[in-house]
C-alpha cells in the first residue's frame, strides 16, 4: 500500500485550542484527492532520519496528530509549539511528516496523568459550576482538538489561556498494528486522569509546613511565659502608608501625620506599593501604564518583558537567513546564524555570515585587478599608482603616454632616443667590420637604466637594493616594485 512521507519546514504555531492538528501545503491536499485517499488525515511527525538511529533503549521521539488546513506555504508546514520541543526540532529546521494509512481506530477510553497539580485544581473548579457536570466533560472540552494520541507520549492543553502537560498513560482499543495510537477526534470518549505526578511531592510539602506551624505555636507557648519576654515591647500599631510598626497610639499619630506627607500608598488593584509624592506620577507611569505590544495585546508595561519571552505572538526576522523567529530565543538565534562560514563571491575567502552582511569583511576582502593580482582596498591606491603594468606612464625621450608595460620597448625605439639610433646599435646603420665598436657604458646599458628608473620610483632605496630586486623579479620593475612594497607595506 502506497504512502506519502514529506520533509518540511517546520513553523511553530502558538494557538491552544489547535491541539496536535497542523497546516499542509495545498499540493498535499491536492495528491490526497487524485490518490481518492479517505479522510480523517492522520499524520505521524519526527525528526529527519530518527527512524534509523533509533534504539531499543532511546527509541525515536514520534508524535501523531492529524490536518487542520492546507492553506501553509509551499515547503513548509505549520506545527503546534509544543510537539516542536517534544521531538526536538527548532523552528526553521526540517521536520518528517507521514500519512497513516489505514487511519486508527476511534478512542473508546484514554487514561491521562497530569504533570502538575495546579490542573486538577481548576478542573475540580469548573466541575463545581453549572457548565460542567463531571470532571471528564472539562477534559473533553480539553481534548476536543486532537485528533490521533499514542500511549507514552505528551500532550499540551488550554484552558483559559493557561497550558497544561499532561501523559498519555493507557489507550482502548489497543492499535497495535500500526502502532500509531487511536484517533480521538469529533466523538465523545470516557476520559480518566489519574492523580498528578507532584501529587506526592505537594503532599509532602503541605505536610512540613503543617509541621513548621505547629512546632511554631509550640515554642511561642512555651516562651510565652518568660519574664524577659513580657519585658519586651511589641508593636500594636502598624503605618497603613508605610507598614511602619510603633508601640504607642501617640508616636504612630505623629509618624503617620509626617508620612501621609511624605509617601503615598499605590491604589491600583494588586500593587499597594509604597513611594514618595514626588514620584507619585513616575510609578504610575512605569508600573502601571497600559501600552500596546507589537502582537496587539494591550498590556501593563511592567509585565511587557514577561510577556515577550513567554507567550508573544510577534516575529522578528533574522538579520542573516530571514528566518522570523519570537523575542524569546531570538538573540540566541541570531548569534549562531551571524557565527556561520560562508564564502565570500568577491574573493573566494571562508568568512562568517555576519562580517559579509555587516560590511566588516569589505577591509579584508581582495579584489581582482586588470592586471590579474589579488589586492585589498587599503592598497589599490598605491598598486594603481606604482605596480599596476596597466598604469600610464610618460616615455622620456618623446613625453607619449604608454602603458607600463610597454615603456621599456617603446623607449628603446623611440627616434628621439640618441642611444637608440646610433649607427653602430640595432635598429641604425651597421657599421663596418673594420670600425672597432665602442664598449657601452654600464650606466646607459638597458639594465642600468632599469635600476635607475626602480630608484626613481622608490627613492628610499640604494642602487644595490634595486639592482637586488631586479635580479629577484627577472629584470622586471613592476614585479620589483610590487615584491618591495609587499615586504614593507608602510
Amino acid at each position: 500500500m502506497t504512502s506519502w512521507t514529506r520533509r518540511l519546514k517546520a513553523v511553530a504555531t502558538y494557538d491552544g485550542k489547535r491541539g496536535d492538528r497542523i497546516d499542509l501545503p495545498e499540493s498535499a491536499f491536492i495528491h490526497f484527492n487524485q490518490k481518492r485517499w479517505d479522510v480523517p488525515y492522520v499524520f505521524e511527525f519526527c525528526k529527519p532520519n530518527a527512524r534509523r538511529s533509533a534504539t531499543p533503549k532511546k527509541p525515536a521521539q514520534i508524535y501523531t496528530g492529524g490536518a487542520m488546513m492546507f492553506n501553509a506555504k509551499e515547503g513548509c508546514a505549520h506545527v503546534p509549539h509544543w510537539i516542536l520541543e517534544e521531538i526536538d526540532v527548532e523552528e526553521g529546521e526540517q521536520i518528517e511528516v507521514k500519512l497513516i494509512r489505514p487511519a486508527p481506530k476511534k478512542a473508546t477510553s484514554i487514561t491521562l496523568q497530569p504533570y502538575k497539580t495546579t490542573l486538577t485544581e481548576v478542573i475540580a473548579k469548573e466541575a463545581g459550576n453549572n457548565d460542567f457536570a463531571r470532571e471528564s466533560d472539562v477534559l473533553n472540552e480539553c481534548m476536543r482538538g486532537f485528533a490521533c494520541l499514542r500511549k507514552g507520549n505528551n500532550v499540551v492543553i488550554e484552558w483559559k489561556g493557561k497550558e497544561y502537560k499532561l501523559q498519555v498513560v493507557d489507550l482502548k482499543p489497543k492499535d497495535t498494528a500500526t502502532g500509531a495510537g487511536v484517533s480521538a477526534s469529533e466523538v465523545k470518549i470516557g476520559l480518566n486522569m489519574l492523580p498528578p505526578k507532584d501529587a506526592k511531592q505537594q503532599f509532602e510539602k503541605k505536610k512540613e509546613e503543617i509541621e513548621e506551624e505547629k512546632m511554631a505555636k509550640y515554642a511561642e507557648d512555651i516562651w510565652s511565659d518568660d519574664e524577659d519576654e513580657k519585658k519586651m515591647p511589641k508593636a500594636k500599631y502598624v503605618c497603613g502608608t508605610c507598614f511602619h510598626p510603633e508601640n504607642t497610639k501617640k508616636a504612630m499619630l505623629t509618624h503617620q501625620s509626617a508620612c501621609e506627607m511624605i509617601n503615598y500608598r499605590c491604589t491600583f488593584p494588586g500593587c499597594g506599593a509604597c513611594v514618595k509624592r514626588v514620584d507619585e506620577e513616575k510609578h504610575r507611569k512605569i508600573a502601571h501604564e497600559i501600552i500596546t505590544c507589537e502582537c496587539g495585546l494591550k498590556i501593563m508595561q511592567v509585565k511587557l518583558e514577561g510577556h515577550q519571552k513567554s507567550r508573544c505572538a510577534s516575529r522578528t526576522a533574522c538579520p542573516f537567513c530571514g528566518v522570523e523567529k519570537r523575542i524569546r530565543g531570538y538573540f540566541q538565534h541570531v548569534k549562531a546564524c551571524g557565527d556561520r562560514e560562508q564564502i565570500c563571491q568577491k574573493c573566494g575567502e571562508v568568512t562568517t555570515v555576519r562580517k559579509i552582511v555587516f560590511g566588516e569583511h569589505d577591509a579584508e576582502c581582495k579584489r581582482k585587478c586588470k592586471c590579474g593580482q589579488m589586492i585589498l582596498p587599503k592598497n589599490q591606491d598605491a598598486h594603481d599608482k606604482y605596480m599596476c603594468p596597466y598604469r600610464i606612464e610618460r616615455c622620456r625621450w618623446c613625453h607619449k603616454k604608454v602603458q607600463a608595460r610597454n615603456r621599456f620597448s617603446h623607449e628603446e625605439k623611440c627616434p628621439l632616443n640618441r642611444r637608440a639610433n646610433r649607427p653602430d646599435t640595432k635598429g641604425g646603420t651597421p657599421s663596418s667590420p673594420s670600425t672597432p665598436r665602442t664598449p657601452r657604458s654600464p650606466r646607459t646599458s638597458p639594465a642600468s637604466l632599469k635600476v635607475n628608473d626602480l630608484m626613481a620610483i622608490i627613492p628610499d632605496i640604494s642602487r644595490a637594493q634595486a639592482e637586488t630586486l631586479l635580479r629577484q623579479a627577472n629584470g622586471n620593475v613592476g614585479r620589483a616594485v610590487q615584491r618591495h612594497f609587499d615586504r614593507n607595506p608602510h
